[in-house]
């Protein structure tokens, strides 16, 4: 029986992953209140005709977003299993943005910068759950 509930992190190892989860949360509702932000901050730029653009950070970036870090703040007994979905859903961003410079031919400051700091957030998270940190 897992009980819901916020509960303050004790150990450093729990704070690194409590901190993943909130920035993970924090974007999400930034994508759910403020979309064109979002978007901005992800550098896109709906056309002006697709009306549905805003739309897709609200529902797309907003709800994957708030309910991983989410789950992890209401859920923290939950530790190794939620905390292996932030780990595995910020290392497969980070994969993802990586398909999209070698296919996409995406190679800029920016998605290099974003493909560290998606693999970071995952190793970071994994290597607390495996007790490397």
């Amino acid at each position: 029986h897992i009980a819901a509930g916020f509960v303050w992190p004790e150990r450093f190892q729990d704070w690194i992953l409590f901190l993943i989860a909130a920035l993970t949360l924090i974007l999400g509702i930034i994508s759910l209140l403020l979309p064109s932000l979002a978007l901005k901050i992800l550098r896109l730029k709906p056309k002006d005709e697709v009306k549905n653009a805003r739309s897709e950070s609200r529902n797309l970036l907003a709800g994957f977003n708030i309910a991983l870090g989410g789950s992890y703040l209401i859920f923290p007994q939950a530790f190794v299993f939620l905390g292996l979905i932030l780990s595995f859903a910020w290392i497969l961003t980070g994969l993802g943005r990586i398909v999209s410079i070698v296919f996409d031919r995406g190679l800029t400051v920016y998605n290099v910068a974003g493909v560290a700091f998606e693999l970071a957030l995952g190793i970071l998270a994994f290597a607390v759950i495996f007790g490397i940190i």
